[in-house]
């Protein structure tokens, strides 16, 4: 190693990356050599935590640990699940810039350069993102672009407000967003959702800091998606899914902590229960669409507030799409 990497690895981190693990062994390593081979112009750190992995993460932790002098290896004595790892890595951060990445997702070349020259040259901007390439982890193959082809990326531009969260859903994917260390970070992560935690996190940390939100649009990332990761586990659960409408609603209440409005709040309530029925409705379940189709436009009178004219759409036809989506059922299971 030269003399002047040396110098900065014994320097105090600018940035702190951290990373959560849990029976991540396949894809932790591509992970963290990601992280730990981008080249930036200051000092930064990689933490990644091991949740009691059964499956060997934490020797294959411990030997990246031996090439790379940038990457701290901790490991929960007990599975303490995401929010309680997460606790612990924030706890141990050391950077001015806190960035989290997801262990089982790739990070490109200059993505921890370009996330915190963004914070560097704009005081006003609180989190930066960048752009995440979404892929097939079996095919290798590209399924999509996150935030270009994100169902609300109409309404977004390469700056945005805490507010936007709220009115748009979780348009930051959570492996590319970097944010401005702040006293509050502990308190982000004392929300009471059970299955999402990126979206309570975002919406804290963006309120917290107050500020505006950029987005690079180079493609610094990339999410992947294999049969244990959170949207695939979704796909398989009916259930889940109604958890993560409840999760998004909590979350957005939880905001309030922060100092969010209560109409942001109320009109997050309205697109939560409209991208629910959107989801079952694409998910042939025709009374779950039903019932957050009427929910969304219950919110909606609430308030005098209507997300857009898809949601005027899918209620003004709410019963033909309901009687579609049955016969269609009815077709595929032969009734």
């Amino acid at each position: 190693m030269l003399l002047e990497e040396k110098r900065m690895q014994t320097r105090r981190p600018i940035v702190t990356v951290i990373v959560p693990c849990y029976n991540l062994a396949a894809y932790i390593s591509e992970c963290v050599n990601g992280l730990c081979l981008q080249e930036a112009s200051f000092p930064f750190e990689v933490i990644v935590c091991d949740d009691g992995s059964t499956d060997g993460s934490l020797e294959v932790l411990r030997r990246l640990s031996k090439r790379f002098t940038c990457l701290r290896v901790l490991s929960n004595e007990r599975n303490l699940g995401l929010v309680g790892t997460m606790k612990r890595l924030v706890e141990e951060t050391r950077g001015d810039f806190i960035a989290y990445m997801d262990g089982d997702d790739v990070a490109l070349p200059g993505k921890i350069e370009a996330l915190a020259g963004a914070l560097i040259a704009d005081s006003n901007v609180s989190i930066s993102y960048h752009e995440v390439e979404v892929f097939d982890s079996a095919t290798g193959e590209v399924k999509s672009l996150y935030c270009r082809d994100f169902y609300n990326a109409k309404f977004l531009g390469e700056y945005s407000e805490p507010k936007d969260l709220l009115h748009y859903g979780i348009f930051l994917q959570a492996s590319s967003v970097m944010f401005r260390r702040h006293p509050r970070m502990h308190e982000v992560l004392e929300h009471p959702c059970k299955i999402i935690c990126d979206y309570p996190f975002h919406l804290g940390n963006a309120y917290s800091l107050g500020g505006r939100i950029r987005r690079i649009d180079s493609v610094l990332g990339r999410y992947r998606l294999h049969s244990s990761s959170f949207g695939a586990l979704t796909l398989k659960s009916i259930d889940r899914r109604m958890q993560v409408t409840i999760d998004l609603i909590e979350a957005a209440e939880y905001s309030a902590t922060f100092g969010a409005k209560r109409l942001d709040i109320e009109k997050s309530k309205v697109h939560s229960y409209f991208a629910a029925s959107l989801y079952f409705l694409k998910a042939h379940e025709p009374k779950l669409f039903l019932s957050f189709i009427e929910l969304a436009e219950k919110a909606s009178k609430d308030i005098n507030y209507w997300f857009d004219e898809r949601q005027h759409h899918l209620h003004s036809k709410r019963l033909v799409f309901s009687s579609l989506v049955d016969d269609l059922n009815n077709e595929a299971f032969g009734v």
